[in-house]
């Protein structure tokens, strides 16, 4: 893995983690692709892209507590997908290809997260089995055009079709500019 130093300061209010990547099941027990934490409890402040229970049956984003403050979807094998945790203004929120596959409500800081590891996290077992092209982190939630416009270039990056529930059918640069229109 690489190991980083904190990115994420212990009082923000907000962040937003994307990362381009693969799940494949067996290796370690806790599978993260990208963690932001001081210690293996996964409590106590931190935030990450991760399995969240020892068995690998779910996968999403936590923020400050892995237990009581996460978004969650079942675990599967998936081939090259985008996922994203948002975080601020008082909601969880995590997408895959764009979707809004999960949300909460939690109020409050990120909390000491010590260093940001991707492929890992601290401790012996958080080694992520799978392929991680790609890492974006934020120390701000995104609003609906910047998380478009990211989306769009990480999408025609890697080749990936965005969920359209919550997204136009373009494909945008950075300055807003339709790329891609399928």
């Amino acid at each position: 893995h690489l190991n980083t130093t904190d990115l994420i300061g212990a009082s923000s209010t907000a962040v937003t983690v994307l990362t381009v990547g693969t799940n494949v099941s067996g290796g370690d027990t806790w599978h993260s692709m990208v963690s932001g934490q001081a210690s293996a409890a996964r409590t106590g402040g931190g935030y990450g892209l991760t399995t969240m229970d020892a068995g690998n049956t779910t996968y999403g984003y936590w923020i400050n507590d892995h237990i009581n403050n996460r978004v969650s979807v079942p675990w599967v094998d998936q081939p090259t997908m985008i996922l994203e945790g948002e975080f601020g203004s008082g909601s969880l929120e995590f997408y895959q290809n764009a979707l809004l596959t999960g949300s909460d409500i939690y109020v409050g800081q990120v909390g000491d997260n010590g260093s940001t590891v991707i492929g890992g996290g601290p401790g012996s077992n958080n080694n992520h089995r799978g392929d991680i092209s790609e890492v974006v982190i934020y120390n701000k939630k995104l609003n609906a055009t910047d998380r478009h416009r990211v989306n769009s270039y990480l999408a025609v990056k890697y080749g990936q079709t965005l969920d359209r529930t919550s997204v136009s059918g373009n494909y945008v640069s950075s300055a807003g500019t339709v790329i891609y229109n399928d």
